[in-house]
This record gives C-alpha cells, structure tokens and sequence, in this order.
C-alpha cells in the first residue's frame, strides 16, 4: 500500500482500506471533512451525525479511526468516547476530538482521546488522521502476530497431549 500522507509511514496489512467514521451534527462540516480526507488520504468514510449512530457504526464496522465533535445530539461525543474505551471490542478504535474550546480539549483528554484538534483545522485532520491509523493498524498487526502464535502454542500443546497419551497407552500395554 502507498505511503501515508506526510508521516513517512507504510501500511503494513496487505490490501487494507483504512475505514474512517466521521461524526458531526452538522451534515456539511461532515462531507467538507470527508471530501477531504478521502482527497488526501485515499480513506474510506463512513459518515453519522449523532453519538448513538457512531457508537453502532464503530461496533458494526470497526473503524481504524473515529474522528468526532464533542457535542453531538444523543451521545456526546465525549461519552461516545468513555463507552469505546470500556468495551474490550472497540477500545483500541484510536478517537480524534475536534473541540471548539479548552473545556472540551480537557475532558477529551482525561477521557483517553487519541488526539484533540481545535477548530478549524482541516490541514492539521489529514496527518492526525494518517497517524491514528497508522497506530491502529500496528495494533492490529501485533493482534494478529500474537493470534498466530497462540494458536501454535494450542496446536503444540495438542500434539504433546496426544503423545503423552499415547505414551501412556503404551505403557499400560
């Protein structure tokens, strides 16, 4: 896969298409966030305007990157964050605040925010973006290496159970 915009970084999962879900109350500030990430980094959008859509959509979808206001309708996005970060499932979903003032940067960042942007800041969006998937992709990467050698562990601990019963059979005869 190509590099990522300005990070020097290389995917590393063959045929990966990073997934970002886009969270906003307002439908243009979403597309005008979309419409320039997929320009920019080639991403696919999944597009939501409250915090109960999102959270559904990060748990059906799981996205490598959820980019969210703080004030949303239903779910804020505050809390949308708290509940990703508790669920085993989505907790390793790296969170982007866009925050409008120092009160929200705060809570987003006791709440376990990957990063907080301010706005405006569509610029500073496509390598916050290019660096939480790059995070979540190493994640997986190593979620995937530790899966293939735990399942390698339980096959060799098969095969040592088989032989030692099949030692022990022969012992018996």
């Amino acid at each position: 896969m190509s590099d990522l915009i300005n990070t020097g970084v290389t995917l590393s999962l063959v045929d990966h298409v990073s997934l970002a879900l886009l969270v906003d109350s307002h439908a243009g500030t979403r597309r005008r966030r979309a419409e320039f990430l997929q320009r920019q980094l080639a991403c696919d959008i999944v597009e939501v305007g409250d915090g109960r859509e999102a959270l559904a959509q990060a748990i059906w979808r799981h996205p490598d990157v959820i980019v969210t206001a703080t004030r949303l309708q239903g779910i804020s996005g505050l809390h949308l964050c708290r509940l990703l970060h508790a669920d085993a499932e989505t907790a390793d979903i790296p969170v982007l605040f866009v925050a409008a003032d120092a009160v929200d940067q705060g809570l987003a960042q006791s709440l376990g925010a990957h990063e907080i942007l301010v706005k405006p800041c569509l610029p500073e969006l496509a390598q916050a973006v290019s660096r939480a998937v790059a995070w979540s992709l190493e994640l997986r990467t190593r979620s995937e290496s530790a899966c293939r050698a735990a399942e390698e562990r339980v096959a060799r601990a098969a095969r040592l159970v088989e032989q030692s019963e099949t030692y022990i059979h022969r012992q018996k005869n």
